[in-house]
C-alpha cells in the first residue's frame, strides 16, 4: 500500500484554493490549504508535504517570505515548492529564478501543475500517477 501524498496549497484567493483542492483530490492527493505564508509556515512546522504550491503575492506573508522562512524552519521542503502568480515584479522573478523553483503564471493550464508536480516527484525519487502525465 502506498502512502497518500499530501500537497499544501497556499493562496489568498478562495476560488483558486477550492479549484486546486478539487483537482488534486481527484488525482489522489490529500490537500491542505493556507491563505498566506505565515499560516503555511505553521503547517510545515508540524508536518511534511510532498509538494507545496504557493502564490507569490499574498497578504501577511507572501510566497517569497514563506520560501525564505522555509530555509530556517524546514529546509528539506524547499525543493518541493512551486510558485504561482498573476503578476510578479522583476525582483521577485529574479529571486525565484535563483532558487531553481518552477514559476507558473496565472492563469495556468492544469497540465502545467501536473508537469510541475511530476518534476518534484522525479527529483524526490517517487512516481506520480496522473491521466495528465
Amino acid at each position: 500500500m502506498t502512502k497518500e501524498k499530501c500537497i499544501l496549497v497556499v493562496d489568498d484567493e478562495p476560488t483558486l484554493l477550492e479549484f486546486l483542492d478539487i483537482y488534486l483530490s481527484e488525482e489522489g492527493y490529500r490537500v491542505e490549504r493556507a491563505s498566506n505564508g505565515l499560516e503555511a509556515i505553521k503547517m510545515t512546522e508540524v508536518r511534511d508535504y510532498d509538494a507545496i504550491i504557493t502564490d507569490v503575492m499574498m497578504p501577511v506573508m507572501d510566497g517569497i517570505g514563506f520560501y525564505k522562512k522555509l530555509t530556517d524552519t524546514s529546509p528539506h521542503l524547499m525543493d518541493k515548492v512551486i510558485f504561482i502568480s498573476g503578476y510578479i515584479c522583476k525582483d521577485k522573478a529574479s529571486f525565484i529564478k535563483k532558487t531553481g523553483r518552477r514559476l507558473l503564471p496565472k492563469p495556468f493550464q492544469i497540465a502545467e501543475i501536473t508537469s510541475a508536480l511530476a518534476d518534484i516527484q522525479k527529483l524526490n525519487g517517487t512516481a506520480i500517477e496522473s491521466a495528465f502525465c
